[in-house]
């Protein structure tokens, strides 16, 4: 065998590098399908091979940006109606700007055995998916309201959907926080209120009190009582909990919703137990939206409010920049059917600067137990609140969780209500009637007798009155919340990638 010098070895290799070079150029990382086999042979691309440093990255921004002019002429959002146009509202999504950014991908939903999909009619939940987009680009803030009886009260259910839509999608912030609250009630704030806080309430067995019709969210209008003579003053407190998120506790906003109409209202307000800053709030005879400078994480939040006159308050919010608002409205003793007992205009004032585009409505509990032989008062009541809501918030979608499962003794035995089903099916008729979204609380959880199962489990899902849900029965509720939303978000987003 002859010597082979050196020399020829280099020139053989660096022949058979220029030759791969040259596929490789000519390739660009295509599929190349060899015959008789049934499988295919995936070139590399330059890019595969060389170092990354040697090409430029783009920026997410820019990503962004070619990813919305590419499907800007592919899907088009509906124009505002011609009486939108002409009303002066500070909304962060408006139709200046109408295309939807479509992702690559969908977002991943855990899948459950005997999962109850959402009942919608097309385009129902269109405005809510359309603006999802935009919230994760990081340039717009939308809002969810997830409306609900005591089943909500300590931020369950809502917390743990907020924990997911905002880890998707972006945001920051608990959102809406009512003035006053019962005391350790709620897992994600602690809260303290002075003792002159009054407030008139809407709805249950509170509502006969309340001789107007001027309310917040909350269903509530908490005041305080100054007099020209002497000035009166208010305070509360906020601090985070063992349960706080790290998106929770931190904010870039504090926004507090009020009317105050009689005379100057001095916001005194500081971080870590401290008064460092003063607002004054001259008087206006419609609903204010006070947005105070200050950000931060939420450790300890003192304001103390202060004025000769009664100013009247309807929540304050702990909000982002940018993303999703998740915001806990538990109604006590409300079975869903006192929104229409809420002056419209004064409603439309108060939350005039929120994009609100999704509305969840969860309530029955407090509606099962009072046994009727029909349910068609429920159904025409609920159906004349959901009307009234898409009068209120044109542009946001409606989702209508049924009534969970509930039992009582019968003899010696736990059995659920036998008129579950018809309440469920009353609402479930609004809901379509309405031309809304629907979703089957009751058949999700397992029918008849589920309640008692939670109940029963270790740890337990529900607590032993077989009505409400523990935490972790809350969590697993909200978590089935988010997948079923997620999975019709990811067949809208097919259909738009499709068109």
């Amino acid at each position: 065998m002859q010597n082979i010098k050196p020399v020829r070895i280099l020139i053989l290799l660096l022949y058979i590098s220029i030759m791969l070079g040259g596929v490789m150029l000519i390739s660009q990382g295509r599929d190349v399908n060899i015959p008789g086999i049934a499988y295919s042979l995936r070139m590399p691309g330059a890019k595969d091979v060389l170092p990354s440093a040697w090409y430029k990255k783009e920026q997410p921004e820019k990503v962004m940006a070619s990813l919305e002019n590419k499907t800007q002429e592919k899907v088009v959002v509906s124009k505002q109606p011609k009486e939108e146009k002409r009303k002066v509202v500070k909304d962060t999504l408006t139709s200046s700007k109408p295309e939807v950014i479509v992702p690559k991908e969908g977002v991943k939903v855990t899948t459950h055995p005997g999962d109850i999909a959402i009942e919608y009619p097309q385009g129902a939940l269109d405005a809510f998916f359309s603006s999802l987009s935009y919230a994760k680009g990081g340039k717009k803030k939308i809002r969810v309201l997830h409306f609900g009886d005591s089943q909500l009260e300590g931020d369950r259910v809502t917390e743990r959907l907020r924990e997911n839509v905002q880890g998707e999608f972006g945001g920051y912030g608990l959102g809406l926080i009512p003035f006053t609250e019962i005391k350790g009630i709620r897992t994600t704030l602690n809260q303290e209120a002075s003792d002159n806080w009054e407030t008139d309430i809407l709805y249950g067995h509170h509502a006969a009190g309340a001789t107007h019709g001027e309310f917040g969210l909350f269903g509530k209008d908490f005041f305080f009582k100054g007099s020209f003579e002497e000035p009166a003053s208010a305070e509360i407190r906020l601090q985070r909990t063992g349960y706080t998120s790290y998106r929770e506790r931190t904010y870039r906003h504090i926004k507090l919703y009020l009317k105050n109409t009689l005379s100057p209202l001095k916001v005194i307000y500081g971080q870590g137990k401290k008064y460092t800053d003063t607002l004054k709030v001259y008087p206006r005879e419609n609903p204010q939206t006070l947005d105070l400078p200050i950000k931060g994480r939420l450790g300890t939040l003192d304001m103390k409010f202060e004025s000769t006159g009664t100013p009247h308050f309807y929540g304050l919010s702990l909000e982002g920049d940018a993303g999703v608002m998740v915001d806990n409205l538990p109604l006590r003793g409300s079975s869903g059917t006192e929104f229409t007992r809420m002056y419209k205009a004064h409603l439309k004032g108060v939350v005039k600067d929120m994009s609100v585009r999704l509305i969840i409505l969860q309530f029955g509990v407090n509606t099962v137990p009072q046994l009727s032989d029909s349910y068609g008062f429920y159904e025409r009541s609920f159906y004349r609140q959901i009307q009234y809501l898409k009068s209120v918030f044109p542009k946001a979608s409606i989702l209508v969780v049924g009534v969970s499962d509930m039992a009582r003794k019968e003899r010696t035995e736990l059995q659920s209500y036998p008129n579950i089903t018809a309440v469920s099916g009353a609402q479930r008729r609004a809901a379509q009637k309405a031309g809304v979204a629907f979703w089957d609380l009751y058949k999700a959880m397992g029918g008849e007798g589920s309640i008692i199962t939670w109940a029963e489990r270790t740890p337990a899902w529900a607590n032993k009155d077989y009505t409400h849900f523990t935490r972790r029965g809350a969590n697993h509720v909200g978590d089935m919340i988010y997948n079923e939303l997620m999975r019709e978000y990811n067949k809208f987003l097919t259909k738009k990638i499709a068109q």
